[in-house]
Order: C-alpha cells, then sequence, then structure tokens
C-alpha cells in the first residue's frame, strides 16, 4: 500500500483487538462482512485476469474506479467521472498486474471507442455503462 498524503496510524495489538471485538459483535460483524468482501474482490481480480486481456481488465478496473469515485464527488451534468485520485498508467498496470506498455494500449483502446477521455494524470469515464459491458465481456 502506498499513501497519496501524510497518514497517520495506531498500531493495536492482536490481543487487545480480539478483546475488543468479544466485546463488541456488532463490530465484529462489520469486521468480518468487510474481510469477506475483500476476499471476494480478490477473487473476482484473480477471475478477470486470468479470463480477460488487457483492454477488458482495465475497463474492469476503471469501471470500478469510477464508481466508487462517483460515490465521493458525484458525475458532471453529461454523466462523466472524473476519477480520483489521479493515477499514472504505472499505478494502474500495478492494480492490475499488468505492464505500462499494456495499460497504455488499453487505454488508447479505450479511447478509440469513446469510453475514457485522458489526460496526465487524469482519466475521465465517458461512459460507464459502456465500460461496465466491455468488462463484463461485452465487445
Amino acid at each position: 500500500m502506498t499513501a497519496l498524503s501524510p497518514v497517520r496510524a495506531l498500531v493495536v495489538p492482536a490481543a487487545r483487538f480480539t478483546a475488543f471485538l468479544d466485546g463488541h459483535p456488532a463490530v465484529w460483524r462489520l469486521v468480518s462482512g468487510t474481510l469477506v468482501r475483500r476476499q471476494d474482490d480478490a477473487d473476482r481480480r484473480l477471475q478477470a485476469h486470468v479470463s480477460a486481456r488487457g483492454t477488458r481488465r482495465l475497463a474492469g478496473l476503471l469501471a470500478q474506479l469510477a464508481e466508487m469515485s462517483a460515490r465521493h464527488g458525484p458525475p458532471g451534468p453529461d454523466g462523466r467521472i472524473a476519477i480520483a485520485p489521479p493515477l499514472s498508467q504505472e499505478e494502474l498496470g500495478s492494480w492490475m498486474d499488468a505492464s505500462r506498455e499494456t495499460v497504455a494500449r488499453a487505454l488508447n483502446d479505450l479511447r478509440a471507442r469513446g469510453l475514457v477521455r485522458t489526460g496526465w494524470r487524469k482519466i475521465v469515464v465517458e461512459d460507464l455503462p459502456g465500460l461496465r459491458a466491455l468488462a463484463d465481456g461485452g465487445d
């Protein structure tokens, strides 16, 4: 993990954390639910990595990032969603286990399809439903 801005953290010993969870069953359910969702996400990413070529894998990642970005800042009036925070092609490649060159080719394909617009460390999703359809196997 790499922080994009300064971070303050607190280290909690495992025994203290589990004692807290034992005393607060509702929190335990939240933590276990988060772990299950993360495992499901990891399984989906692994399946996508095994079964999809670069453009499709990147489409899935960008669709997911656009959906998260839209929760923190509303889409523009035209429905466009700027992905935040700014990400480089190398960072995207790291997330999808691909080279920067693979990401560059995939972004070129996505731009040609009218699904995204890009600039230096800037990606705007022009057509989220189209991007999601491509990620889900449509061409």
